[in-house]
């Protein structure tokens, strides 16, 4: 699923499992982060055949009181840090640069959380010109076209904008740009 790291895929209540495949990538866990979305990004890293059927399966109503809501292994930190943990075992293990496409609040999460893991983003990447030279937690700011030399198999850009309705627009300007979804750049927010 080439959205795996926008937000977790599955509605829970929703989803049916294999037994022998869950237990084989070592079930549920208490990490510090949700344990569904853990487990279904380990699932899809180990192979295992996922899909959703084309009807509505769960209803529920969304308060402020939810556990999604209030909890802390559910916060946006919590789910950055489970992000970036399975991006540095899986697409980023064998890359030798990462950039971050966004300066705001979700690319800021996703940078600290793959730095905390040992990835410093080699640079943020924007189009704002007021933003381009600045640095970010030591992280320089630059535009795609400044780094596109150093793009290509040993970098993946991880687009961490989170605006509603922005994706479609992002992916029209990364492949316009020659990049390749998933394989030079992959969307995180």
């Amino acid at each position: 699923m080439a959205e795996r790291f926008v937000e977790s895929p599955f509605v829970h209540p929703s989803v049916l499992l294999d037994r022998e495949a869950v237990l084989s990538v070592g079930g549920y866990r208490d990490v510090g982060w949700p344990e569904d979305y853990d487990l279904w990004l380990r699932l899809m890293a180990a192979g295992a055949p996922v899909g959703k059927v084309p009807a509505v399966l769960t209803f529920w109503r969304d308060h402020g009181a939810r556990l999604t809501r209030t909890a802390a292994h559910c916060s946006a930190e919590a789910i950055a840090a489970c992000k970036a943990s399975h991006l540095c075992s899986g697409p980023l293990a064998s890359r030798e640069r990462v950039f971050i496409a966004g300066t705001g609040d979700d690319g800021k999460r996703m940078a600290r959380a793959l730095t905390r893991r040992g990835r410093t983003p080699d640079a943020f990447l924007d189009i704002n010109p007021r933003r381009i030279g600045q640095r970010i937690a030591g992280v320089p700011v630059t535009t795609l076209e400044s780094v596109r030399d150093r793009l290509g198999d040993g970098a993946l850009v991880l687009v961490a904008i989170g605006e509603a309705g922005r994706r479609a627009g992002l992916r029209t300007y990364f492949t316009s740009h020659g990049l390749r979804e998933p394989d030079e750049f992959l969307f995180v927010a």
